[in-house]
Parts: C-alpha cells; sequence; structure tokens
C-alpha cells in the first residue's frame, strides 16, 4: 500500500495574488485525481521540489512551469497564461518584486538540476547556460533602473531644497496635490462600475465606414459614409484599457434597431479578449482589459440587420502612458 504523503499547509487565496495562484493550482491537482509531486516531476520534467514549490503558496512560479504543472494536471493552458499574467501584475504593483523574482531563479534552476542528477545529457547544460544568460539580463535590465530612480531621488531633494529657500523669503503655507490611488480592477471589470471612466483618456480611434452602398432607416445611404466611431480609451487609475463606440448622427433615421453594435477589445500578448454586443444603435462600450501585461485593441462593429452588411474598423495596439 502506498504511504501519504505529508499534509500540505493551506493556503488561503484571500491573502494575495501567489496565494490565490497556489489555492488554485492545488484545486485543479485535486481535480485530476491528486497525483503525487513525484508523479508530476516526471510528467513535467521539473524537480519535485520545483513541482511542489508552485503550489507551496510562498512564491510565484515561472510561468514555464506553472504551465508545465497545469498540463501534468491536464488544465487548461491560455486560461492558466492569463491567470498566471495577472498574478504577476498584481504583485509586482503591490511593490513584492521578489516574490516573482526569486521565484524565477528557484524555477528556472529545476529542469537542469533534474536533468544532472538522471546524467542528463548537453541540453541540461544548455539550460543551464540559457538561466545564466536570462539572470545577467536581469542584472543589466536593473542597472539602469537603479540610475533612473537615483537621478530622480536627486531631482526631488533639489526640488525640496528650492522650495524651503523660496519659503524662507516668502512664507507661505504649502497645500498637499491629494493623488488618487489606483483602483484594483481585474480583466473583464465594468469601466463605469469600477469608477475608471472619470480619469479615462482616449489614446487612438477610428471611423467605421460604410462598405457599400445601402437604404439604412428607409434612407440611402452611400459607400463611404461613416457609421460611427470607436476608440481606445485608457484610465491611469484603473492601469486598463477599453473599447467605445459613438455613433454618427444622422445615419441611422429614428429607428435604432435597425443595427447592432459589437465591442471587442483584445490584448494580443496572451490573446485574451472581451466581446459584448448591443442589439441596437447607441452609445455603448466594453469590458476593461489591464495594459500590464501588453498593449490593448479595441474593434467595433456595426451590423446592418437584415442587409447583411458589417463595417469593421480597430484601433491601433497601443499600451498604458
Amino acid at each position: 500500500m502506498a504511504r501519504a504523503g505529508r499534509p500540505e499547509r493551506p493556503v488561503d487565496p484571500d491573502q494575495g495574488p501567489v496565494q490565490s495562484f497556489a489555492h488554485g493550482l492545488r484545486d485543479l491537482r485535486r481535480q485530476a485525481g491528486n497525483p503525487s509531486y513525484r508523479t508530476l516531476a516526471e510528467r513535467t520534467h521539473y524537480s519535485r521540489t520545483v513541482i511542489s514549490d508552485a503550489a507551496r503558496g510562498e512564491r510565484l512560479p515561472t510561468l514555464a512551469v506553472a504551465l508545465a504543472y497545469v498540463a501534468a494536471c491536464g488544465g487548461d493552458a491560455d486560461e492558466w497564461r492569463a491567470r498566471w499574467h495577472l498574478a504577476h501584475q498584481q504583485i509586482i504593483e503591490s511593490g513584492a518584486a521578489g516574490s516573482v523574482e526569486r521565484a524565477a531563479d528557484a524555477s528556472e534552476a529545476g529542469p537542469a538540476a533534474s536533468s544532472l542528477a538522471a546524467g542528463g545529457t548537453s541540453e541540461a547544460g544548455a539550460d543551464g547556460g540559457a538561466s545564466r544568460i536570462r539572470a545577467l539580463r536581469r542584472r543589466l535590465l536593473t542597472a539602469p533602473v537603479l540610475v533612473a530612480l537615483g537621478i530622480l531621488v536627486l531631482t526631488q531633494v533639489e526640488a525640496v531644497a528650492i522650495w524651503q529657500v523660496a519659503s524662507a523669503s516668502k512664507p507661505s503655507t504649502p497645500v498637499a496635490t491629494p493623488v488618487a490611488d489606483p483602483v484594483t480592477v481585474m480583466d473583464g471589470a465594468d469601466p463605469g462600475t469600477s469608477n475608471c471612466g472619470p480619469s479615462a483618456t482616449v489614446l487612438d480611434s477610428k471611423p467605421i465606414i460604410l462598405p457599400r452602398r445601402a437604404e439604412i432607416g428607409g434612407h440611402a445611404v452611400p459607400k463611404g459614409t461613416v457609421l460611427g466611431t470607436v476608440s481606445l480609451k485608457y484610465s491611469s487609475l484603473c492601469r486598463g484599457a477599453w473599447a467605445r463606440f459613438d455613433p454618427a448622427g444622422g445615419v441611422y433615421g429614428r429607428n435604432p434597431n435597425v443595427a447592432a453594435v459589437r465591442l471587442t477589445v483584445l490584448r494580443p500578448a496572451d490573446g485574451t479578449e472581451s466581446s459584448w454586443r448591443l442589439p441596437h444603435v447607441d452609445e455603448a462600450y466594453g469590458d476593461l482589459l489591464l495594459t500590464g501585461v501588453g498593449c490593448v485593441i479595441a474593434r467595433g462593429s456595426v451590423e446592418l440587420v437584415g442587409l447583411g452588411i458589417t463595417a469593421t474598423a480597430k484601433t491601433h495596439c497601443l499600451p498604458h502612458h
């Protein structure tokens, strides 16, 4: 009879993105029949320690380790890739970057260590070399960031000194300018109910143009007529973007049901997409996607009911400012 393993330390998914991600991995493992970590290590070709650490809830595993774990448990790779990127962004925004970087160092060493223990070939050495290159790249990228931070600190010190001199010659009471705290939202959030709209700016917009002549609302509309505009809106407060549609005036007559509107927002970096359809013509906006993972595209379509005509336009893929 197989000996039962030592029970895992409980993980509270409400304590943060790392714990939530680990809790999800554990649920996935249970759904797969609760295979042992030794079995998962054999399936993934990572060491047992690396695989068990992925679900320990102390550090976020690398994307490669997470996807290997998910594949070994029969999970959906696209879903978990999006979940990993979201957790990674939340960790960075919370200032706990070490929870990601330390995990990356440990996880990237896993396959090489496993191969060496099993008498690995030159592929293990190549993987170890790649890990060292990635580590060096991180250090090279970190150096300019530290220099920039140092310059920023010096600039702020100089600004304070100038203010103090000015205050000594002309006493005044400084008034602090309130800065709004970032709003925590997730992919698929409603920009309106999440209070993202008031701070939003338009990053890009494109006209939706009628591809051929059509009868709309009882009158002839020539080819090339602008049916409306699709815009990519971005909120620095929510760190996300969404699609908005504004119909053109004087095109649809008095019957808004002559056309339907579809808004889609797409993040090519991980393939995440959210689409929403309005069965009549009106101002409309779609759901939000976070921009920390990558740039976002807004796409808008106007479908002329009963005519088989659909006009579409999309914005550029623009990151946040």
